[in-house]
């Protein structure tokens, strides 16, 4: 379930990223209506090279930014 995040910014180990996407982990619980806390998040998004990479850590590790 990926959910489009492109009009904000993502501050991730202090670097600011634009992302496509991201995706939910709910850990211990895959009903997400019972699970109110995202555990993980994985993020899709182009490098300045144009190159499509990948993130994957903890939720509070990541910082969402209007643009």
């Amino acid at each position: 379930m990926g959910i489009n995040v492109e009009e904000y910014k993502v501050i991730y180990k202090d670097v600011v990223y634009n992302p496509l996407t991201i995706t939910p982990i709910f850990k211990g619980n895959e009903d997400f209506s019972k699970s109110d806390k995202i555990q993980f998040i994985e993020m899709f998004y182009i490098n300045e090279d144009g190159e499509l990479r990948f993130i994957s850590d903890e939720a509070w590790c990541f910082k969402f930014v209007r643009r």
